[in-house]
């Protein structure tokens, strides 16, 4: 693709990205106000917002003057996608099967908000970062700096739990209604795939064959 369509076809879909969080989050709150503010879904697809919003005003800047992309951006956008592919693949593979199977799935991808916050926007979002953002940076870390967001999240609801400010919002947060190593294994569990899929997304954006 050459290279100015290309930028235009960022700029569109980071911008469908902002278009489908912005409704997903108003239908969430519309059901559960400020409360929505608990849950790695809304907090991991506000990033992604954010992040989508700010490589649109980048692509646009692009096209406007011919100045690149700054790395920054494509590393921001690379984190937020690694959160809302988290979120996605935590509900299939956690989350379905934990709050009722198959028809709690399809419910959580295809119904209300769950259909724009689990679904739509983590997929447009990774397209977008995938075949049409600018090239990803060498960075041999940013697999790891990508956890930051899960691990800060994960640590953050975890102590509120303990202190009993909030409950849940996920089973496997609760920890008074578990035992503690539970309580660990599902922290290591976790940050075991939010590694996993940062790395996956990285290698799909780099290249499989190229230098990190």
């Amino acid at each position: 693709m050459e290279k100015k369509g290309k930028t235009a076809v960022s700029l569109a879909l980071n911008a469908a990205v902002v278009v489908l969080v912005s409704v997903g989050v108003a239908i969430a709150a519309g059901t559960l106000g400020w409360g929505i503010v608990e849950y790695y879904t809304v907090d991991s697809n506000l990033f992604l917002l954010a992040a989508a919003a700010v490589s649109a005003a980048a692509a646009a800047v692009s096209l406007a003057g011919g100045r690149p992309i700054p790395a920054w951006v494509v590393k921001l956008k690379y984190y937020a996608v690694c959160t809302v592919s988290l979120t996605f693949l935590v509900v299939i593979t956690v989350l379905g099967p934990l709050l009722g199977g198959w028809k709690s799935l399809v419910w959580m991808l295809f119904q209300e908000s769950g259909l724009f916050l689990h679904l739509l926007a983590p997929v447009t979002g990774a397209l977008s970062f995938w075949l049409a953002d600018a090239p990803a940076p060498r960075d041999r870390l940013a697999p790891v700096k990508a956890m930051a967001f899960t691990g800060l999240y994960a640590a953050a609801l975890i102590l509120l739990n303990f202190l009993r400010v909030v409950e849940g919002p996920y089973p496997f947060l609760k920890v008074y209604e578990q035992p503690w190593w539970m309580s660990g294994i599902w922290f290591v569990v976790i940050l075991g795939m939010a590694a996993a899929l940062a790395w996956v997304v990285w290698r799909i954006k780099r290249g499989w064959r190229t230098g990190p």
